[in-house]
């Protein structure tokens, strides 16, 4: 889906060399929670469960492949 991968360019330009807190992972959740709703025209108001709506987006949590991602460009770099 074209907004999956929008928001892996957004949020996560350089996400290899970051050191992730818990906050930044927060941080990262809400920003993406943020543009689907925007993209999607859900409003807050309409008080959509943040499950209900990844699976309207076919999509995932982005931190989950954030971290795969960083895996992966460790293991490249050693």
């Amino acid at each position: 889906m074209r907004l999956v991968y929008t928001q892996y360019t957004l949020l996560l330009y350089g996400f290899q060399t970051w050191s992730l807190t818990e906050k930044d992972k927060t941080k990262i959740q809400s920003c993406q929670r943020r543009m689907m709703r925007k993209i999607m025209g859900i409003s807050l108001k309409g008080k959509i469960p943040n499950v209900t709506m990844y699976q309207l987006a076919a999509t995932k949590d982005i931190t989950h492949a954030a971290i795969k991602t960083k895996w992966k460009w460790g293991g490249h770099v050693a």
